[in-house]
């Protein structure tokens, strides 16, 4: 039977989908599709049903992270509808669809990609570029095969000669998924890029593909040069995952920074990681002026501190940003399950 407490945590959740607050209800979608628990597809579905804002994607990617094929016929409408306007040069419309028709093809139901035919008649589709790493990293289902076909190498490599650098950190993390030489020749030149976001990006996918001796020492090297708090950061996660030096002097640094954002870019690397020696700098952090930091400093328990979450999140229930609250639920619910695991 559940705890008071843990049942409460779970129904400030469900509660959240309805919250006045599009990004409230994004994010609650989000952490009830990552705790993965069925009892929340009604929820969900609702959300999916009555919600007027892209923020609904969200809850189109929990659902099929849930995997209950309860969801199918709501999915299937979105695929048809997805509820919200579509105006000129925007694409939420279709990638909400698109979403949709994705998550019913990893469960090798095919019925998506039919409702979404009309899309995949174009030749070029930005909704289904930003989504083709999701589509890459799939289950490759004979539902599949469309999207699979659409996202294909020369296709996504004609993106590269796009000024956005958004553009570029979508193509490194595409590139991940393709061993041929022109890929890898693309990741390579992506390392010294000019964005701060699409180097590391790069770096990962690089290693993702071929983690060689080779490959390690050219990000290593890369990060070496790096100027930028964030880009270090990122460039010590990525070695230290593939056990090439100790991120913790990085980190550190990190945490300590007068840029929010790159508190919590370290905040991030650090229970990824999983430093335990940096556990105590993290959970300083629970009451960081920053709503976004303590946000990930609660999301961090979950990997850093889990025996000690119940106490120290609780504070952060009553915090005066939804966003912060509702994290903090999620983090203890699934602390809770950890701990029940051992």
């Amino acid at each position: 039977m559940k705890s008071i407490p843990a049942l409460a945590d779970w129904n400030s959740l469900l509660d959240a989908t309805s919250h006045a607050d599009s990004i409230v209800r994004c994010d609650s979608a989000r952490l009830l599709g990552e705790l993965g628990d069925p009892r929340a597809v009604p929820a969900l579905t609702s959300m999916l049903e009555r919600d007027a804002h892209t923020s609904k994607i969200t809850a189109v990617y929990a659902l099929g992270a849930i995997g209950d094929r309860k969801a199918v016929p709501v999915l299937r409408r979105i695929a048809d509808d997805p509820g919200v306007f579509r105006f000129p040069a925007m694409h939420y419309h279709d990638m909400i669809r698109l979403a949709a028709a994705m998550e019913l093809a990893r469960w090798n139901e095919p019925s998506g990609i039919t409702i979404v035919s009309d899309l995949l008649r174009m030749s070029r589709l930005p909704a289904l570029f930003e989504l083709s790493q999701a589509i890459l990293s799939s289950p490759h289902t004979e539902a599949m095969k469309r999207l699979l076909d659409y996202v294909s190498l020369p296709y996504l490599l004609s993106y590269h000669h796009d000024r956005t650098a958004s553009s570029h950190y979508f193509l490194a993390r595409a590139l991940a998924y393709f061993q041929e030489p022109a890929a890898r020749k693309q990741l390579v030149s992506y390392l010294s890029h000019f964005s701060r976001y699409v180097r590391p990006e790069a770096a990962s996918s690089l290693l993702a593909q071929d983690a060689s001796k080779v490959n390690l020492c050219l990000v290593a090297s890369q990060a070496k040069r790096e100027r930028t708090p964030f880009a270090r950061i990122r460039f010590a996660r990525i070695l230290h995952e593939h056990g090439v030096g100790d991120a913790t002097a990085v980190l550190t640094r990190g945490l300590k920074n007068k840029d929010s954002f790159v508190r919590a870019t370290a905040i991030d690397a650090a229970a990824a990681c999983r430093i335990s020696t940096l556990a105590p700098a993290v959970i300083a952090l629970l009451t960081d002026a920053d709503f976004y930091v303590r946000i990930c400093a609660a999301e961090a328990m979950e990997n850093l501190a889990p025996q000690q979450a119940d106490g120290l999140l609780a504070p952060l229930l009553k915090d005066s940003h939804p966003r912060v609250a509702v994290q903090a639920a999620k983090s203890r619910l699934a602390c809770a399950r950890i701990w029940e695991q051992k």
